[in-house]
């Protein structure tokens, strides 16, 4: 009954829908202006009918870098963006509930002053844990979703080691991009699946491509050449982390971003010590649509959800102190009162004792991962879900802890929030 298990790299998500797609017939007049609306995408005609819109993204450009220790970052996703996506065909896994495997980007943002740490000697590597990252799963024709790429920046500010490739030259090159692949033998060229490192200027990417023949193996090159001037660019002039769009055709309506409220002076009230500028963001990939057919009410409603985790900065998830805060953004405020009212019946929701937003409960269900106390808001049409995890509440939180914790922690929230409606 509940759409949640999007596994992300700090923990579960907590997510308060069902998992009915959208009904058919029924009392189907929507609530809103785009409730109820879905759309047909190339590439997507195998979407399950929980999916309004499988390729909504867009994204804003962000002309201004992040700086660390002085240093321009080059983040990863500017390598390969999801306008990128779009003009090589290449269509990201339709998934409304965000995840690690589906679209996550780890980034270093503008604001944070704790330092960044890693335990790595040489470059990051895209398999594993770094802190400049960004993952995409797509959607190939045959309905699979075994296509990946994963990329990883480092620089030697905060990747000590990056600075080992200067001065090496490559097997290959791109413009001024040295190249050295490293992919597994196969007989057929449109198999590419392996490593490849680009570096210039003391920046290096290192990426981790499993690309089909059933899938989009044959775009490899066409890839590789987007990536290695994109690379030669940023080196060259960084921009920012760009905001995750949505097209409006089934969510004609404003998108709240989680990572703009999870401020310094948020993570301050809970853990009392410096927040790094790291950001780990899973944007969901679709509009969802879903029914509360629990609260008796069988419409359908559209969706967005996207989640944001900001702590300190070790590279290692696990030795973290963060905050996550997932919003779910919908059309109307019907769809999100039901959604407060699913967690409160379903996962024991308990009250805050605190004026939080329009509704407030915490959930004590220690039965389903990511569920135990977590702090549930309702603001309007927008439901937020936050959540606390380090080394000594590895398993959530009690419900007298998430009170302590993270009131004080949505209170700046929902301040920073202001009237947005």
């Amino acid at each position: 009954m509940l759409a949640c298990c999007a596994i992300g790299v700090l923990w579960s998500a907590a997510v308060l829908l069902p998992l009915w797609g959208s009904s058919a017939g029924g009392d189907a007049q929507p609530h809103a202006d785009g409730d109820g609306r879905t759309v047909a995408r190339p590439g997507h005609e195998g979407d399950p009918e929980s999916v309004a819109d499988g390729a909504p993204l867009g994204e804003q450009v962000n002309a201004s870098p992040s700086n660390y220790q002085g240093t321009p970052v080059v983040q990863a996703c500017n390598l390969l963006t999801v306008t990128d996506l779009g003009r090589l065909g290449l269509p990201l896994s339709a998934n409304p509930q965000p995840n690690i495997a589906t679209f996550e980007r780890t980034y270093i943002g503008s604001d944070g002053s704790g330092p960044l740490r890693t335990n790595k000697v040489g470059i990051a590597h895209a398999q594993g844990f770094a802190l400049n990252k960004c993952g995409y799963s797509f959607a190939a024709a045959d309905g699979s979703s075994r296509d990946s790429i994963r990329i990883a920046v480092s620089q030697q500010p905060y990747q000590p080691g990056a600075a080992d490739m200067n001065g090496r030259i490559g097997a290959q090159q791109f413009g001024d991009v040295q190249v050295l692949s490293h992919l597994r033998a196969a007989s057929d060229p449109d198999d590419n699946r392996g490593d490849v490192v680009m570096w210039i200027n003391g920046v290096v990417a290192e990426l981790d491509v499993t690309l089909t023949p059933a899938g989009f193996g044959a775009k490899a090159h066409d890839i590789a050449t987007t990536v290695a001037a994109n690379l030669q660019a940023q080196a060259a002039a960084p921009t920012g982390p760009s905001t995750i769009t949505y097209d409006r055709t089934t969510f004609p309506a404003d998108v709240l971003q989680p990572c703009p409220l999870l401020t310094p002076e948020a993570f301050t009230a809970v853990y009392h010590t410096e927040l790094s500028p790291l950001v780990v963001e899973q944007p969901a990939t679709a509009v969802g649509q879903t029914t509360f057919s629990d609260q008796h009410d069988s419409r359908n409603y559209n969706y967005v959800t996207v989640n944001c985790s900001r702590g300190t900065g070790q590279e290692d998830p696990g030795g973290r102190r963060a905050l996550r805060l997932e919003i779910t953004s919908y059309l109307s405020e019907q769809p999100a009162r039901h959604n407060v009212a699913f967690g409160r019946e379903q996962h024991n929701g308990k009250p805050v004792g605190t004026r939080l937003g329009d509704e407030a409960v915490v959930l004590d269900d220690a039965s389903m991962p990511g569920a135990a106390g977590v702090l549930v808001i309702r603001k309007g049409r927008f439901v937020l879900e936050l959540s606390a995890r380090d080394s000594d509440h590895a398993d959530g939180l009690t419900p007298e802890q998430a009170t302590t914790m993270l009131v004080p922690a949505a209170e700046v929230i929902l301040r920073n929030l202001g009237d947005r409606k």
